[in-house]
């Protein structure tokens, strides 16, 4: 460790736990964890600052970790994803950490299949 960082770590108080590589592992993994943490927030608060209805999303899954997990098929999952949006024409909701939205809304639904198609092609997984 060079003077000028032990003398930083010093003054934070921690220089004792730098003196082997597990203490500088240690502060990685604490730092990436946070890190992940602060990004997860960020990602699933997307629907929230838009102000639109979604589920909540969990790391690392975001709303379909059930379905990851092995608990339930991906059509259990999507088909709960959509009776939680009841009530709602968009209703957003987390593939692991992409934003995704299901449209509840006939109108819109025939909107966006058919008329304004080319801009929604190849958009993830279907669900009927």
């Amino acid at each position: 460790i060079t003077s000028g960082r032990l003398d930083i770590l010093k003054m934070l108080g921690v220089d004792g736990l730098f003196h082997s590589w597990w203490g500088e592992l240690l502060l990685v993994l604490l730092v990436t964890l946070v890190a992940t943490r602060i990004y997860a927030s960020y990602v699933f608060s997307y629907w929230d600052r838009r102000g639109l209805a979604s589920c909540s999303g969990r790391i690392p899954f975001g709303s379909i970790g059930d379905f990851v997990l092995q608990r339930k098929a991906i059509t259990e999952v999507y088909g709960d994803i959509y009776r939680q949006g009841e009530g709602h024409k968009l209703y957003g909701y987390y593939s692991f950490f992409t934003p995704s939205l299901l449209i509840r809304d006939p109108e819109l639904i025939r909107l966006v299949l058919v008329k304004d198609f080319p801009h929604f092609m190849n958009r993830g997984a279907y669900y009927n």
